[in-house]
């Protein structure tokens, strides 16, 4: 019948374990376990005689397992019982109710409750501990002590010889000590009682009997679990509650910032549209690029389409069509006259005078002059080197073939005075490397013919006829062919 009882008492036990072990860590706290204990003594005990069970029982007072439940509550239960014998017993004492006793009185109480088994070197030691080690002791200072077990490590060699301890002379205390030293036999008896040391094999016995332990327990354990349910149905409902209030109110959001939105987009299209027609009407190339970017990114948003950004990239191709055919026309060179022109004709430029018509024709002229130029540079470059040595051999030139030699030096960046002597010529017609006749020729860019110079040149040239000269030097009339093409040129775009 006993073994059935106490299986339900460990039962009862263990459903109180999992109670308070809230996140299943199969252990409980210090905290925890004062708190489970209260469910089954009326007020409980203080935390530190909590810790001080869990650390006799476990060997730490920081966590308990489930296994050590029993054992801990018993130890609780002896340390229970005998903190309200020794409150009773520290009242007698504190006979001016002030809730301290003096530290001589606090040995006496030591001594009545170990007896035989008080020792001198723990209570020296615990004194020393104290910040203010001869200052009067409140009873929460010294319960743990009180009921703690003695230990053979407590006693040093003088106490276990028993000559050293100190005689007890009743007659010399006041009548509270007396009583408590009169009685000391018997609280002595139940500290034996539950020591280890010196009954291995006795319990205490609490007041009450297992059933009524038994019974609270289970009122106890039920009280806990339907607490604890109602708390989990009151969770469940505020958070259902609140998830409602959140959805609605993020649903609102939604509808708001949609609307937002829509209501951004509309004014962010007007105003690119704006940008996109201010561009166009400027035709500035530096406008039309970010504001056909911009508007191109808005329409992928929106999926629409229109004609104005069409005719904003037809716009931006123009002038960079535009720019291409000027730039190459400034610079004079054939390569890229040939391809601004055939991007030009590619978008379809030349067709209307409303975009690039009179440029492209103007390009087309210039192309065909400069192409006729290379023609006559190419002529220059054919001629053999003995017919330039022929032309330099002449001692006494006709004056047409001075004229065309000094005019063809002048281009090529001679001054006048240098070349008026023929010796002069002679002397320049021998060079050869870069300073060769024909290879200043093939480098000479006519951008850096002034028209004055040019002018200049057709002076000198005068009224020589191509026929008259070829008749008296084929060298030379190549020459001055080459002469009259680059003085029609540069005096042509000046």
């Amino acid at each position: 019948m006993l073994t059935v009882a106490n299986q339900d008492r460990d039962g009862l036990l263990k459903e109180l374990f999992k109670i308070y072990d809230q996140e299943s860590l199969h252990l409980l706290t210090a905290e925890q376990v004062q708190l489970l204990y209260q469910d089954v003594r009326i007020g409980g005990l203080s935390i530190s005689q909590v810790a001080a069970s869990m650390h006799y029982v476990c060997g730490n007072s920081d966590f308990l397992l489930s296994n050590d439940i029993r054992s801990v509550v018993e130890e609780m239960d002896r340390r229970y019982y005998l903190v309200q014998d020794l409150q009773w017993e520290f009242a007698l004492l504190d006979n001016l109710h002030v809730g301290r006793i003096s530290v001589e009185k606090s040995r006496f109480l030591f001594q009545a409750v170990h007896g035989n088994l008080f020792s001198n070197r723990k209570w020296e030691r615990f004194l020393k501990s104290r910040p203010v080690p001869l200052a009067p002791l409140a009873f929460d200072e010294i319960e743990v002590e009180l009921c703690n077990r003695p230990q053979p490590n407590d006693w040093d060699v003088m106490d276990l010889q028993g000559g050293a301890k100190p005689r007890i002379e009743v007659k010399s205390l006041d009548r509270p000590v007396q009583k408590i030293l009169q009685q000391a036999p018997f609280v002595e008896q139940n500290i034996r009682a539950v020591s280890p040391i010196i009954a291995t094999d006795a319990q205490v016995t609490p007041p009450q009997s297992n059933e009524d332990t038994d019974q609270r327990l289970k009122e106890a354990a039920a009280a806990e679990a339907e607490k604890r349910e109602e708390a989990k149905r009151r969770k469940l409902a505020e958070d259902a509650a609140k998830r409602r209030e959140r959805d609605e109110k993020r649903k609102a959001r939604r509808e708001a910032r949609r609307a937002e939105k829509q209501a951004k987009a509309m004014e962010e299209k007007e105003r690119l549209r704006f940008n996109l027609e201010d561009a166009i009407d400027a035709e500035e190339e530096k406008l039309l690029e970010p504001a056909i970017k911009d508007y191109k990114s808005a329409k992928s948003k929106h999926r629409t389409s229109d004609d104005l950004l069409a005719k904003a990239e037809r716009l931006l191709e123009m002038l960079k069509s535009r720019d291409a055919l000027k730039d190459a026309t400034t610079r004079r060179i054939i390569a890229d006259l040939e391809e601004a022109l055939k991007k030009a004709r590619k978008m379809g430029f030349h067709r209307s005078e409303d975009e690039l018509a009179n440029e492209v024709a103007q390009a087309d002229e210039l192309l065909e002059r400069l192409k006729r130029i290379e023609r006559l540079r190419s002529e220059v470059l054919e001629l053999k080197q003995s017919t330039i040595a022929e032309i330099r051999s002449y001692q006494k030139p006709m004056p047409v073939i001075h004229q065309v030699m000094t005019a063809t030096y002048l281009l090529l960046g001679v001054p006048e005075k240098e070349t008026k002597k023929w010796t002069t010529i002679q002397t320049l017609l021998g060079k050869t490397g870069r300073e060769g006749l024909k290879r200043r020729i093939s480098q000479c860019n006519i951008n850096d013919i002034t028209a004055a110079v040019a002018s200049r040149a057709r002076d000198i040239m005068g009224d020589v006829d191509l026929e008259a000269i070829r008749d008296v030097s084929a060298g030379a009339a190549t020459f001055f062919v080459w002469v009259e093409g680059m003085i029609e040129e540069v005096l042509s775009e000046n």
